[in-house]
């Protein structure tokens, strides 16, 4: 029996025990009031219990989902770490190949550009002045001259 149904029994129960135009109780409504009472603060417990194992389970997941993070962001600061120390120790364009995978170089462009040269048509405005470094690029493989920019080329280590 659902909530609703034991507060409309109890409903009921007083309306069929209960005489209107005397109010006298009938003998068996206390046991049968105290019953509906029981059910319902039972339910009520019940209910209450379910609320506070999901609560709980919810700052559990919460607490996992911060654990996870914290150890993705120290798995990828190592990953990193190690590409440079690989970057370092390797000729730029050294290839190495094992059945566990392969290391090698690949070509990667890099618009550096000085905010305050750049022309207005390059620049993003969001909450601070930013070179439109994609535009930039853009026009400075298209032949166009961008004061205050230019294309660095550089090699980032690849591991697959």
């Amino acid at each position: 029996m659902t909530l609703y149904e034991i507060n409309g029994s109890i409903i009921n129960l007083m309306e069929s025990c209960i005489n209107p135009e005397t109010g006298e109780v009938t003998s068996d409504f206390e046991e049968k009031l105290s019953n509906l009472t029981l059910d319902r603060e039972q339910k009520l417990d019940n209910t209450m219990a379910y609320i506070k194992n999901l609560e709980a389970e919810a700052k559990a997941f919460n607490e996992e989902i911060k654990r996870l993070k914290d150890l993705e962001s120290k798995a990828k600061n190592r990953s990193e770490h190690l590409k440079a120390y690989l970057s370092m120790n390797m000729e730029r364009g050294e290839t190495f190949t094992s059945s566990r995978g392969k290391i090698s170089w690949r070509k990667s462009e890099r618009v550096i550009a000085d905010v305050d040269k750049i022309p207005e048509q390059f620049k993003r405005r969001i909450e601070e002045v930013k070179p439109d470094l994609v535009g930039i690029k853009k026009a400075i493989k298209a032949g166009e001259e961008v004061s205050g920019a230019y294309i660095e080329e550089r090699h980032n280590i690849q591991i697959k």
